[in-house]
């Protein structure tokens, strides 16, 4: 059988049944990988203490850093175009697309390598406590972000040309051997096996990448070749404003602690910090297939009517999906608290209760934010970003100073307000894809299902017999509502 062949028989007629199918597939391994991180947290814990947690978080934050400001948005915009060229060119095409991809990949690692030789003083500065002698220390970098860089690209090509359960298989493995290639190293050598264990699985994740990217595409690159980098300009200058806006999206993120501590005090950040966390964590389960599958599809999509009709069947099962697993989680929230932290972390509930309408909002949010980054359009993509943060700061520092660690939940949902306006505004009326009356009619049924879990949540904080009734009542309804909606959906041709 040809490769062409192969590559064909992935394909599928996109309906409700392909998306919640993938959907769930990719829910899954995000199970898995909380799974994994949650066991590897609590081991660290145990054997490194605050310390050694506190000092991957330091390598954690200079990884995303350099690889943040040197990507430069290659992996979203090799997703686009490796999906555009499946669909609609040939496999000689395809093949000098991903030749090109994996050359400017190498060039990305480079330019990071030579980013940690130079910036290792100044990292060493600002984490080592301010002592630039710690330079040494920032170069173990080199091989993490390189390994990083290279397996980010062969992800994106997999996912361009639909290898999902590829990307699904590999994407569980990662997670596993990342916590059998860290725990030994915490185990035997204490605070010097982080750096070691760091290294260990993110050249072990790479490997896997290329393990299952290889058998489809051998690997080719021509460094040195004018035509080639060339050909690879344009998904420099369009992936650019892309790694700008994540950048953004990072600054807004360490912003956001800094302006509660500046308020505050640290255990106010701790409270904000592990909430967001938690919800951000649990959320991931019904959002992970968007950059996966969705993206993919949408990069593909040969026209805005393709698009639309992507853009609702996803708002629908993003809506469908989350909003169930919100109501669950909202009810037995203390719970987790105590079991994943301690009780010292339960001034968070109103915060995570109000935060709740935030992660529903991104079930529509989202999938709008795809459309500009499957079309190219880099610049209102930035713009969008940049005005979202800015709101969103100026929301937490209102609510924050006057209703504290609850008001930074009414924040983020404020924020998610506006954003899904502008949202609707701007990128409905930019690529005409707007939300059918009954795509509204069911978030609407369910936004009232999860406005009622929460006011449950807030005046019944503790298990009570009452209390899971009425949450029993209110899951119950908006489970159906889901599970009708989805299989009336499935049931229909074309849909």
């Amino acid at each position: 059988m040809s490769f062409q062949k192969k590559l064909q028989q992935v394909t599928e007629k996109t309906t409700y049944g392909y998306v919640l199918k993938y959907t769930s597939l990719f829910g899954s391994v995000q199970g898995v990988k909380m799974l994994a991180s949650l066991v590897r947290n609590k081991i660290t814990a145990r054997l490194l203490g605050t310390a050694g947690a506190g000092l991957i978080g330091i390598y954690g934050s200079m990884t995303e850093f350099v690889v943040g400001c040197t990507s430069m948005g290659l992996p979203l915009s090799a997703t686009r175009e490796t999906s555009h060229c499946f669909e609609h060119g040939t496999h000689t095409d395809l093949a000098r697309l991903i030749c090109i991809i994996r050359t400017w990949a190498v060039w990305t690692s480079v330019l990071a390598s030579l980013l940690c030789l130079l910036l290792s003083p100044l990292l060493s500065y600002i984490f080592f406590d301010y002592d630039t002698g710690h330079w040494f220390e920032v170069l173990p970098l080199i091989p993490i972000v390189v390994s990083l860089l290279v397996a980010e690209a062969e992800c994106s090509i997999l996912k361009g040309v639909r290898q999902l359960r590829r990307v699904a298989t590999l994407e569980s493995i990662v997670a596993l051997t990342t916590l059998l290639f860290t725990v030994p190293f915490y185990y035997f050598l204490g605070m010097r096996g982080v750096v070691c264990g760091l290294v260990a699985s993110t050249v072990v994740a790479c490997g896997v990448h290329l393990r299952y990217s290889l058998p489809l595409f051998p690997y080719k690159i021509r460094p040195f070749s004018r035509e080639v980098l060339a050909e690879g300009l344009p998904l420099i200058r369009k992936g650019i404003p892309y790694a700008m806006a994540t950048l953004t999206g990072a600054a807004v993120s360490m912003l956001i602690p800094a302006m509660i501590l500046f308020l505050d005090s640290l255990s106010e950040v701790g409270l904000y910090r592990s909430g967001f966390a938690l919800l951000t964590a649990f959320s991931g389960v019904a959002f992970v297939a968007l950059e996966t599958d969705y993206y993919p599809r949408l990069s593909g999509a040969r026209d805005f009517g393709e698009v639309n009709h992507a853009l609702r069947q996803q708002v629908d099962v993003c809506l469908m999906l989350i909003t169930p697993c919100l109501i669950l989680f909202l009810t037995v929230m203390p719970m987790l608290i105590r079991l994943l932290l301690t009780a010292d972390f339960l001034g968070m509930h109103n915060m995570m209760l109000l935060a709740s309408f935030y992660i529903f909002l991104r079930g529509i949010i989202l999938p709008y934010s795809y459309i500009p980054l499957s079309r190219g359009d880099s610049k209102i993509y930035l713009l969008v970003e940049v005005l979202s943060g800015l709101v969103t700061l100026g929301c937490i520092a209102v609510c924050f100073k006057y209703l504290g660690i609850t008001g930074a939940g009414l924040a983020l949902s404020a924020g998610a307000v506006f954003d899904t306006g502008v949202c609707l505004i701007v990128y409905g009326r930019r690529y005409k894809c707007f939300l059918t009356p009954q795509n509204w009619v069911r978030a609407g049924v369910q936004f009232v299902c999860l406005t009622l879990a929460v006011f449950i949540s807030h005046f019944y904080p503790e298990a009570s017999v009452l209390k899971y009734i009425l949450a029993a009542a209110v899951f119950t309804v908006s489970a159906l509502v889901s599970l009708l909606s989805l299989r009336n959906k499935m049931k229909k041709p074309g849909c």
